[in-house]
């Protein structure tokens, strides 16, 4: 480890290697303040082994004690300055570090222990008069400075030195101080270099707390890859990539928690690569990321040292839970409870083996149960629950309640413990919701007292932001306490309902339902990730507005008062004759609907909701649906026999023992039904298949509002009420095909929210799909041109094309290579329906992958036995023609996502050439 950056010293000691927070330090600069800091280490008897406190803000002073304290044979440990004094004397006591280094007065910390050596870098190291710390100046002759370097031999660290002790939430109620040694650090450094690609030169970003083994991969990544580490205290997650552009970044390491907030369209080119870890990240965020960045996962415990396997994204992975293979120096193994090896393939939890496993913990800490004599080497059990899927893992969830929270390790049971030494407190329990801490604590007790005195002993980011407060913990028939019961409870007591989108909005994303118009939003302290995600939120409401304005605001009114202002000055009323809209004009109609407050419980029952039975696809999917043991709600508007008669004239078998057919309306609140309907679909109901839509061609974005907007909004209600629901929407590929992105290639994870939409149909449908986006994760099925089924039933005619088959035009005018989808309906839904059975999240484009071509239409049309060709002409119809749905067209819309479901599935497309199109226009032409 020494070596290594001891030669990039030597390569480049002009280059700047670190620039935190505006001052800059050179490689030689760096290694030379080191030198003389390890000089004065040994001057006052630090040896080898021993361990020093580094109380020390992020900084390049920080950067030149940690590597001081290895060039003098010693181990650093972080003590953040803004930890409770509390936990840093535990850290102190339990590492018994035999120094501190530090910026501040420190007595009300040093009183209360007897370390020897405390060094203060300001006032102590002036008096040192063998060099001048911290004053280097970076304009050096290159040949002194190899002179000097040649004179600064250090020994390289043996692998079972000790490199640095770092603190983590403990389970046991204490926290825990992990050792870990040189075994794998360099070796983790080093393959880190390799996969991100970093270059000696390049830029990178050190953005994690000094606290968190995450900052010594961010610094030693970017030293011993020759590159310069920037860092600013004073960044902003809202201001995150623009710092990144005007700095030049090129790589950066980021907790998972924040990509989804990061706009790719706004990534600068300067960035190349892009490190995600602490927990799983956000399908879609991982799709858009990985398809124009290169992104890579990373996992691994910090007993692992740092981490421990890699994983690069493609953009087109259907789950979001890869964390890839071991590093070279480490091996994984899958075992069950009995720590005996499972079945590739088969889950269990994950044990790493290899020479990057930590020493242990300090003080012989009772979590030392966690190494183990594994395969004849000392292996540590994770505690994750995983599986290998070919080369690559799979994380599966925990099999404790340990968590990650926006990528810091909490052991609730820490929390509990310092709530417990409260004599008052009889009973306390931990748990995370919606990304949110929660304490509930009984006997009913002041919790802005404890809240204060568990800052006392506990980091913020481990501070509870919620508390339910109970006269006795709920338990189960086990006796132990219940979190579904708690979760339920807390849902109960917080929820307040908000007409206000704004309010509404900024209650979801702090999680706090006792917000209102009067409070200071900064006295409830966001985080830097909720500030981004207030910030985005209000931009998807309309609103632009900048992190300097919103922190500006003296209350929520004043937040409110400035979008409604914002609002009417940018009205846009969508006007009947309108057959092109951008998306700004269709987004400022979707601010009538205001966020959802989702009460769901966990999920119990799996019947099924189909909206749209009466439908095409609809009746399809109804088919297949009532195959299955499980119950269907047809939603049907008018007479329950309007379904019975569509179903018969599709020519579909429906088993009916299996539906229920109610009588509502989407367009209408409660979907029309009773109250007693209406609670029995929220707590049945597991699967929602919302396939309802006016496609009437000759309607405007207006008219179609009511039906193909309201309606879906309205069941999306259902699907925030009562037991989880799943989400699976029927959409179009119409939004390509009728839109400003025609002429570009789309892929599956292209959410469209930008650009010009052609006809009412595709405007309101890219209404539905945007609405749909912002407030439940669903499956959103794209639909090419879904065609009838040949011998079944009978086919659409009063579709548009269809419709203009049966004229037999003429086909003079379409260019020879323009293209037309055919897509059988009851291909369609056998993979909308398997797809939606494999995954809860994802885009997926259903359509022909062969489209037909024009000329062979022309061929089968005109061919004699076709009877006469009819006089009407079929155009090539301009952009903006509202009725240009599936027009012929050269757009190329990729669907690698639904064909690798389709190839899981073992659905093949069928086969759509000439011999099918003449039997489907002769069976067509006869009925």
């Amino acid at each position: 480890m020494i070596n290594d950056f001891y030669l990039q010293v030597v390569a480049r000691p002009e280059q700047t290697a670190l620039s935190i927070d505006g001052c800059s330090l050179t490689y030689f600069g760096l290694w030379q303040q080191a030198v003389a800091s390890t000089r004065y280490l040994k001057q006052h008897g630090v040896q080898q082994g021993q361990i020093i406190g580094l109380h020390l803000a992020k900084s390049n002073q920080l950067v030149v004690m940690q590597l001081a304290c290895w060039l003098a044979g010693a181990a650093f440990m972080p003590l953040p300055i803004d930890w409770p004094i509390k936990r840093k004397q535990q850290a102190l006591d339990y590492s018994q570090a035999v120094g501190i280094i530090t910026e501040m007065n420190i007595s009300d910390l040093t009183d209360n222990i007897n370390q020897w050596l405390t060094v203060n870098i300001i006032s102590e190291y002036s008096r040192v008069d063998d060099c001048e710390i911290f004053k280097h100046n970076s304009h050096h002759n290159r040949s002194c400075v190899n002179k000097k370097l040649k004179n600064n031999y250090y020994p390289e660290s043996q692998p079972t030195d000790l490199a640095y002790v770092i603190f983590t939430s403990g389970s046991s109620g204490e926290p825990k101080g992990v050792l870990v040694t040189f075994a794998g650090l360099p070796t983790v450094i080093n393959q880190q270099i390799r996969f991100t690609r970093l270059k000696p030169g390049e830029r990178c970003l050190w953005l994690h707390h000094p606290g968190f083994d995450a900052s010594i991969a961010d610094i030693w990544v970017a030293l011993l890859a020759g590159a310069t580490l920037i860092a600013d205290n004073h960044l902003q997650s809202a201001n995150l990539l623009q710092f990144i552009a005007v700095n030049k970044i090129n790589y950066v390491d980021l907790p998972a928690a924040l990509l989804p907030m990061l706009e790719i369209n706004l990534a600068p080119d300067c960035l190349h690569t892009v490190l995600v870890g602490g927990e799983v990240c956000d399908l879609m965020a991982l799709c858009r990321w990985g398809k124009l960045k290169r992104l890579v996962v990373s996992y691994g415990p910090t007993e692992a040292t740092i981490c421990s396997s890699m994983y690069l994204v493609t953009g087109y992975e259907t789950v979001a839970n890869w964390i890839g293979q071991p590093l070279n120096h480490l091996q994984y193994w899958v075992v069950d409870n009995q720590l005996q090896p499972v079945l590739s393939g088969e889950p269990g939890e994950l044990i790493i083996t290899g020479p990057g496993v930590a020493a242990g913990y300090l003080n012989g800490n009772t979590n030392n149960i966690r190494f183990v004599q594994f395969q004849g080497q000392v292996g540590y059990r994770t505690g994750d629950r995983v599986r290998q899927v070919d080369q690559n893992y799979q994380f599966l969830g925990r099999l404790d309640r340990q968590f990650k929270l926006h990528g810091k390790l909490i052991c609730p049971e820490e929390i509990e413990q310092a709530l417990l030494h409260h004599t008052e407190v009889k009973e306390a329990y931990i748990f995370k919701f919606k990304q949110q801490l929660i304490a509930a604590i009984a006997p009913e007790l002041d919790s802005q007292l404890l809240q204060t005195r568990l800052l006392k002993s506990l980091p913020c980011w481990m501070k509870p932001q919620q508390w339910l407060c109970l006269p006795k913990l709920p338990r189960n028939q086990h006796q132990k306490i219940s979190q579904a019961q708690l979760i339920h409870d807390y849902e109960q007591r917080n929820f307040v309902a908000s007409t206000c989108p704004v309010l509404t909005l900024i209650r979801q994303v702090l999680q706090q339902t006792a917000i209102d118009f009067e409070d200071d939003l900064k006295a409830w302290s966001p985080s830097s990730i909720q500030w981004l995600a207030l910030l985005m939120g209000l931009k998807q409401l309309g609103m632009e507005i900048t992190y300097e304005q919103l922190f500006a605001f003296k209350s929520i009114k004043e937040i409110v008062k400035r979008f409604e202002t914002y609002k009417d000055n940018n009205r846009c009323y969508l006007s009947e004759s309108s057959n092109s809209l951008s998306s700004e004009k269709l987004n400022q109609a979707l601010l009538q609907y205001p966020p959802l407050i989702s009460l769901t419980k966990n999920t119990r029952h799996n019947a099924v909701l189909l909206t749209g039975a009466t439908g095409l696809l609809g009746a399809e999917l109804l088919e297949l649906l009532s195959q299955h043991e499980r119950t269907i709600y047809c939603l049907v508007r008018g007479a329950k026999t309007r379904l019975y008669q569509h179903c018969q004239k599709w020519g579909v078998t429906v088993n009916w023992d299996q539906v229920v057919v109610l009588a509502g309306d989407i367009r209408q609140s409660y979907l029309n039904l009773s109250e007693s309907e209406w609670k029995m679909l929220a707590d049945q109901v597991s699967d929602i298949y919302h396939c309802a839509a006016d496609t009437n061609l000759l309607k405007n974005n207006q008219q179609l509002q009511a039906t193909n907007v309201t309606g879906s909004y309205h069941v999306l209600q259902l699907a925030a009420s009562g037991q989880k629901k799943r989400f699976h929407y029927a959409s179009t590929l119409s939004l390509v095909v009728d839109s400003s992105w025609q002429y570009r290639r789309v892929d599956e994870n292209n959410s469209l929210d930008s650009g010009q939409f052609y006809g009412g149909y595709t405007q309101s449908k890219w209404q539905a799909e945007q609405l749909i986006r912002r407030l439940i994760s669903a499956n959103i099925f794209r639909f090419g041109l879904l065609t009838g089924v040949v011998g079944k039933g009978r086919l659409p005619t009063k579709d548009w094309f269809n419709s203009r088959l049966l004229l037999k035009p003429d086909f003079s005018q379409i260019p020879a290579n323009a293209c037309v989808d055919f897509t059988p309906v009851n291909y369609a839904a056998k993979l909308m329906l398997g797809i939606s059975q494999q995954t809860d999240v994802g885009t997926f484009h259903i359509c022909n992958p062969n489209p037909v071509l024009a000329s062979d239409l022309a061929l089968i049309i005109n061919a004699p036995k076709s009877k006469s060709v009819n006089n009407t002409c079929w155009s090539f119809e301009k952009s903006t023609n509202p009725l240009r749905l599936f027009k012929m067209t050269n757009t190329h819309i990729e669907s690698n996502i639904a064909a690798h479901y389709a190839q899981i599935l073992n659905l093949p497309f069928p086969v759509v050439d000439n011999n099918y199109l003449q039997l489907y226009l002769e069976f067509l032409w006869q009925h």
